[in-house]
């Protein structure tokens, strides 16, 4: 899943953009595979303690980490759930009002501002 989210990463990021409204997109795609990958990541610790023989892996003795990988896990699925209801907004916003232009930052700035 990882090399699949970095494949996806690596393509948007040499995607060329031809208007305001692709800029918007591809920054909203960018986004959502960013948070992605780190979802990827963070289920590491779920796989590592899975497989390890007492179910209590190396990293779930460590007390910082737990809190940590807490406060994360509680984060990102709520950032990526909220950046696809965006695309799916924004979507529809083009589908009734084609000649609309995005604002291309707002797909950085919006989710870091709800969250906030």
């Amino acid at each position: 899943a990882v090399v699949s989210t970095q494949s996806r990463s690596r393509y948007f990021a040499t995607l060329k953009s031809r208007n305001n409204n692709s800029k918007f997109f591809k920054r909203l795609y960018m986004s959502i595979t960013f948070t992605d990958f780190w979802i990827c990541i963070a289920t590491s610790p779920i796989i590592e303690s899975a497989f390890s023989p007492n179910r209590h892996g190396l990293l779930s003795s460590n007390a910082t980490f737990c809190s940590t990988w807490y406060v994360v896990w509680f984060i990102l699925p709520p950032i990526s759930t909220f950046l696809v209801g965006m695309l799916s907004v924004s979507r529809l916003l083009l589908l009734k009002y084609p000649n609309t232009t995005l604002i291309p930052s707002l797909p950085f700035v919006l989710p870091s501002a709800c969250f906030i």
